[in-house]
C-alpha cells in the first residue's frame, strides 16, 4: 500500500515538481529516491546539491530521512564528516531527542518546517537522587517531565497535519526554499537545527547584513564596504567574555561548499546511472541540462 502511494506521488511529480528540484526512483525500492536541487537564486546560489529521501514503512504518519551526500554549511543540515544532532538532553532549550530521531552525518532537519512531525511527548528519565523522596517532596507525577519536541514559534512552516498527509511535493518545496529564501532560514529556531554552528554562523551573517545596510542608509555609503577607506565605518559586534566569534563564518564555510558542489569533481566524479529523473525534459544524468 506506502509502494503504491509513493509510485502515485512520483508520477505526479512528473508534470508538477517544485522548480530546481530533480528526482529518480530505485528501481529495487520504491521506498529509496535520489534527487538533486539547483539552487538557482539566494544564498545559496549556484549550489548543485545532491540528496536520498527514505520514506519508512510508517511514512507519512512518521517523517522520511532526507540525507544530504553534498557537503554544504547549512544550519539544518548535519556535517558529513562529524556525527551531529538537532539538540541533545544537556540543551538549555529542554528538548530531547530519541535516538531513532538523531540526525545522521549529512541529515536534513525537518523540524522547523514540519513541526507536526515532532509533536509527540517524549519524558526525560529523572536520576535516582531527584527521584528519591527524601531529597525533596514530590507531587504525584512529578518522577517525569514531559518535554516537546517541536518548535513553539509562530513563524514555523508547518504544511501540512500528518493525519491528513503531506506530501512529498510539499516537502520538496520546502527543502529547495532553505536554500534560495534567506527569510525561511530566519525564522529556524536553535532547537530545530541540524547544525547548531552553522545556525549561530548564519545570525552572525544576517546581524552583519542588516549592520551595513543601515551604515549605507545613514552614511550615504553606496558600493563595497569591505574597501579599506569603508570597511571602518562598519561597528564591529560586541561580544561577551568567551563567546565564539562566528563573524566572517558563514560566509567563508557556505562559499567553499558551493564552489566545491558545482566543481567538475562534484558533478561527473559521484555520479550514478538514475533509470529514470523527474524534472524537466532534457536532464542529463549528471544533473547538467543537455
Amino acid at each position: 500500500m506506502q509502494n503504491q502511494r509513493l509510485l502515485v506521488e512520483f508520477n505526479g511529480l512528473k508534470t508538477a515538481s517544485p522548480a530546481g528540484v530533480f528526482l529518480s526512483l530505485s528501481p529495487s525500492d520504491p521506498a529509496l529516491w535520489t534527487g538533486v536541487i539547483f539552487v538557482r537564486e539566494g544564498p545559496y546560489a549556484p549550489a548543485i546539491l545532491r540528496f536520498q529521501i527514505s520514506f519508512p514503512p510508517a511514512y507519512p504518519t512518521i517523517p522520511p530521512l532526507i540525507t544530504f551526500s553534498t557537503d554544504v554549511f547549512h544550519p539544518l543540515l548535519a556535517p558529513l564528516t562529524v556525527q551531529l544532532y538537532t539538540s541533545s538532553e544537556d540543551d538549555s532549550n529542554g528538548v530531547v531527542v530519541l535516538e531513532d530521531e538523531k540526525l545522521p552525518p549529512g541529515g536534513f532537519s525537518l523540524r522547523h518546517g514540519f513541526p507536526s512531525w515532532f509533536k509527540r511527548t517524549r519524558t526525560k528519565p529523572v536520576s535516582n537522587a531527584e527521584a528519591d523522596p527524601k531529597n525533596k517532596p514530590q507531587s504525584a507525577n512529578s518522577q517525569v517531565t514531559p518535554l516537546a519536541l517541536s518548535s513553539s514559534s509562530s513563524t514555523s512552516r508547518d504544511m501540512a497535519d500528518p493525519e491528513d498527509g503531506i506530501t512529498v511535493y510539499e516537502l520538496l518545496r520546502y527543502i529547495r526554499s532553505t536554500f534560495d529564501d534567506a527569510s525561511v532560514l530566519d525564522e529556524v529556531p536553535i532547537e530545530a537545527a541540524g547544525n547548531s554552528g552553522a545556525w549561530r554562523a548564519w545570525k552572525a551573517h544576517r546581524a552583519h547584513e542588516a549592520q551595513v545596510a543601515q551604515v549605507k542608509r545613514l552614511s550615504g555609503i553606496s558600493g563595497n564596504t569591505n574597501s579599506p577607506s569603508k570597511r571602518n565605518l562598519v561597528p564591529k559586534p560586541v561580544r561577551q567574555p568567551g563567546e565564539w566569534n562566528w563573524e566572517g563564518v558563514w560566509e567563508v564555510r557556505a562559499k567553499k561548499g558551493i564552489d566545491l558542489s558545482v566543481s567538475e569533481a562534484s558533478l561527473y566524479g559521484n555520479s550514478t546511472s538514475n533509470d529514470e529523473l523527474v524534472g524537466v525534459p532534457g536532464m542529463s544524468r549528471f544533473g547538467g541540462l543537455c
